[in-house]
């Protein structure tokens, strides 16, 4: 997420309302290794190289190019992804791409035949987000739209232990649940399976908050021990139900929120495919957490919060933690907190606290 490309403007285009047009800003031009370029050396190569150029919409890529140097992102890498699985007929998951991004490195990684080790459906309900590892795992919730593509730079800060992202329901094509209760249960169980055993350990951001905490507190009433949840910049359900009116979302507001977040070409069918259902589940999550009890958690919880922009407070967590809240405060705004810096920073601080 560290900018390739710079391109200077007289001021920020505006919508009508007020907000940053993205439709109207400057397209980048990205680098293409021009100084350093390899030609592809195998078939595997070539096909890697032709799917970055058709991807990234760049004229050539050599096999040192990184992905995300060139202009990649987590919806570029899903669209590599699904390519190999329908050319290649190779599955992997998104991770890869990330840990591999030139096509030298993925090409090796394909040509060893290493097993991807986890569910590697960019949309299903587990997302493996690292793999390996010696300790104990991590696992993060997903915030209001659902998917937890934007967990993946965290991951990779978060030392010698596989990170499993839970998405919601709804992208992969299975029904979505009744309540946030039936989300909560069935959420429990999809990490059960995956991790029998404890000590388990949370994280949520926005939604994935109140998610992160009510898993961690079924799992607990399960008898499984969750020493830690860490909560991004989020509030419990009560205060959803609290200023129901002022939170209450539509259609409309959702798909402008993910239009304006999601990278991506506009005309792209993927990008419009999640943000049609992606708007769809936010309003639907919104709406359940408001109807939802905040349960009880008995551990440590780590609360951070955005000081660029009016944000959540630690205090609202206190009365649903029978035990510290640690709170911290991150230069960075509401939306960032996976950028680099401030990823980076989190985690140095989760890493303190996580289990061995």
């Amino acid at each position: 997420m560290v900018p390739s490309v710079f391109v200077p403007i007289e001021r920020l285009p505006l919508t009508p309302n007020g907000k940053v047009d993205h439709r109207a800003l400057p397209r980048p031009g990205h680098p293409t290794g021009a100084d350093a370029h390899r030609a592809p050396r195998t078939p595997q190569e070539e096909v890697l190289a032709r799917l970055f150029t058709q991807i990234l919409d760049v004229e050539r890529v050599g096999v040192d190019d990184n992905f995300f140097d060139l202009g990649g992102h987590s919806l570029g890498a899903t669209r590599l992804v699904g390519h190999l699985r329908r050319i290649l007929n190779v599955d992997v998951p998104v991770r890869m791409v990330f840990e591999t991004p030139t096509v030298a490195t993925l090409a090796a990684q394909l040509g060893a035949g290493a097993d991807p080790a986890g569910p590697t459906d960019p949309f299903g309900v587990v997302m493996t987000l690292k793999g390996g590892g010696a300790k104990p795992p991590v696992w993060f919730l997903p915030p209001g739209s659902g998917l937890a593509w934007s967990y993946l730079g965290m991951a990779r800060h978060l030392g010698d232990r596989p990170v499993y992202g839970i998405q919601a329901r709804g992208f992969d094509g299975s029904p979505v649940p009744e309540s946030f209760e039936a989300m909560v249960l069935d959420y429990a169980e999809q990490i059960l399976a995956v991790q029998p055993e404890g000590p388990f350990q949370m994280i949520g951001h926005s939604l994935g908050g109140p998610l992160a905490h009510a898993v961690a507190a079924e799992l607990q009433r399960r008898g499984h021990e969750v020493p830690v949840v860490v909560i991004l910049d989020a509030v419990p359900s009560d205060w959803f139900a609290e200023h129901r009116e002022a939170v209450r979302l539509d259609r409309s507001q959702a798909r402008e929120f993910l239009d304006s977040h999601l990278p991506g070409a506009e005309d792209s069918e993927d990008r419009r495919s999640i943000i049609e259902n992606g708007s769809a589940l936010m309003v639907r999550h919104v709406q359940m957490v408001g109807e939802f009890s905040q349960p009880t958690y008995r551990g440590t919880a780590l609360f951070f919060r955005a000081t660029r922009s009016t944000g959540p407070e630690a205090g609202l967590w206190a009365p649903h933690v029978q035990g510290d809240v640690h709170a911290y405060d991150i230069d960075a705004t509401h939306y960032g907190l996976t950028e680099p810096e401030p990823a980076a920073e989190i985690c140095a601080v989760v890493n303190r606290h996580l289990c061995d």
